[in-house]
C-alpha cells in the first residue's frame, strides 16, 4: 500500500536556483496527479523540513497534499553523543543558553501551526526523535507527540530499526546495542 508520495527529503536551498525546491515539488506533484488523483503527496518545507521555513511556504493548488515538518530541536539535546563532542543535556533543560520545555517547543512549532490554521493544511511530522541515551528522552517524546496530537498532525517516529541510536526498542545504555528492552519509557510513549 502506498501511503503517500514523499517528494523531497530535507531540502536546504540557500540561494536562488533556476528551479527552486517548491517549484520542483509542484511540477512533480502535477505529473503525479495526471496518473494518480487520490494518493496523498507530501510537500517539504525548506531548511531541512524545519518549522522556521513555514512562514515562507505557500500552499500549492492541488488536492490531497500533506505538508511535511521535521522536529529535532533542540538539536544539541536530541543528537547528543552523535558524531563529535558530547555535551550531556536533559529535558527540559538549557541548550545553547536557552531553556527548552514543552512551552518553548510549542513556540518553535508555531509557524507550522499558523500555516495549518491559515490554509486548512494537513500536516505530518514525518521525522522526529531523540537518541536513546538522552536523559528524559521519553518526556521529550511525550511532549512533542502531545503537541502533534493536540494539533491533529499525523506523525512518524524516526526511525524504527534504522540505527541503534534511534531505536525505541533498545535500552538507554549507549554502550549496549543488543539488549531489547520492551519496558523502556521511550517505547511506552510511542506505543501509548
Amino acid at each position: 500500500v502506498i501511503y503517500g508520495y514523499d517528494l523531497m527529503n530535507e531540502p536546504n536551498q540557500r540561494s536562488l536556483r533556476k528551479i527552486d525546491y517548491l517549484t520542483l515539488q509542484y511540477r512533480t506533484a502535477q505529473a503525479i496527479r495526471e496518473i494518480d488523483q487520490e494518493t496523498p503527496i507530501l510537500i517539504a518545507a525548506n531548511n531541512w523540513n524545519g518549522p522556521r521555513a513555514f512562514p515562507y511556504l505557500h500552499p500549492l493548488p492541488l488536492k490531497n497534499l500533506i505538508y511535511n515538518v521535521h522536529m529535532y530541536h533542540p538539536l544539541r539535546y536530541t543528537h547528543q553523543g552523535v558524531g563529535g563532542s558530547w555535551n550531556r543535556q536533559t529535558w527540559p533543560g538549557v541548550s545553547r543558553g536557552k531553556y527548552w520545555d514543552k512551552q518553548v517547543m510549542q513556540q518553535y512549532l508555531a509557524p507550522v501551526r499558523k500555516f495549518q490554521e491559515k490554509y486548512g493544511a494537513r500536516i505530518v511530522m514525518s521525522e522526529f526523535g531523540v537518541v536513546r541515551w538522552a536523559p528524559n528522552g521519553a518526556d521529550y517524546l511525550r511532549d512533542l507527540i502531545g503537541l502533534a496530537e493536540e494539533y491533529r498532525w499525523d506523525w512518524c517516529y524516526h526511525a524504527f530499526r534504522e540505527w541503534t541510536g534511534w531505536s525505541a526498542e533498545l535500552s538507554d545504555n549507549r554502550d549496549d546495542e543488543k539488549t531489547v528492552d520492551h519496558d523502556n519509557p521511550r517505547l511506552k510513549v510511542l506505543q501509548n
